[in-house]
């Protein structure tokens, strides 16, 4: 019976050490499998990968974001599928800034909007004395000019000039007043010149007068002509505009 085990044992040790083996061998061999499976899903980067910064990483790399026209912001996006299509870009124009009122200090008096050409005389009916329709009630328009008083004109040295008459002192002033009519008439049509500064009309007076720049202006009273003195630039501004205004209304008497 000994004889049989020991037998038993001699025959079946070499087989035991076989199959060790056999399995040992199958374990290797799996795991040698899965580890290439591993390698194969995930290659380790190359040198170029590595040095090449315009290398596209792999789809599955998370750590690079996915950036796609869908996050992109509007303008980028069309920008984009411009430059694809190789069309130039088109920016639309900024819109224009409303312009700033100019600032004006409290009590400001206000601007004329068109203020009119102070140079430029403005011809209109002419007031007429009521009994002989002459002009300044007969006295010599030049004379205002010359001399240190108006002197009275005469029917001899009569001229015709814009529909009314007007009597001069001498021939010579008669010539001097055809070469520049507008230059020795009084301004406003012979209306007194502060009243058309107020914006209406009233008769000037011959003998109440003021030459101011090489113009004539009358008045309907001493008063007006004082307070026209005071404030003659704006007065004078103030009466030529009204002038151009009111004289649409008159014709000649």
């Amino acid at each position: 019976m000994r004889q049989s085990g020991k037998q038993f044992f001699t025959i079946t040790g070499p087989l035991r050490n076989a199959g060790g083996a056999l399995l040992l061998a199958l374990v290797l061999a799996w795991s040698s499998g899965a580890l290439a499976q591993s390698d194969a899903a995930n290659p380790a980067p190359t040198d170029a990968a590595q040095t090449d910064p315009n290398a596209v990483p792999p789809a599955g790399d998370a750590s690079q974001p996915d950036t796609t026209s869908a996050e992109m912001p509007a303008d980028q996006a069309a920008a984009g599928e411009g430059a694809g299509d190789g069309a130039a870009e088109t920016v639309p124009d900024a819109p224009a800034e409303p312009e700033k009122p100019t600032w004006e200090p409290f009590g400001a008096p206000p601007k004329a909007p068109d203020p009119v050409n102070l140079d430029t005389p403005l011809i209109g009916p002419y007031l007429t004395d009521p009994l002989t329709g002459v002009a300044l009630s007969g006295y010599d328009p030049v004379s205002y000019f010359t001399e240190a008083d108006p002197e009275k004109g005469s029917s001899a040295f009569e001229y015709y000039w814009q529909g009314v008459s007007w009597y001069f002192a001498s021939n010579a002033n008669l010539e001097n007043f055809k070469r520049a009519p507008e230059y020795y008439a009084p301004q406003f049509g012979g209306h007194g010149a502060m009243s058309m500064a107020r914006g209406y009309l009233s008769q000037g007076d011959p003998l109440i007068y003021l030459v101011l720049d090489d113009e004539l202006f009358l008045f309907y009273s001493a008063g007006n002509r004082v307070a026209f003195e005071s404030v003659r630039n704006s007065a004078r501004l103030d009466a030529r505009e009204n002038w151009a205004r009111l004289r649409e209304g008159l014709v000649p008497n």
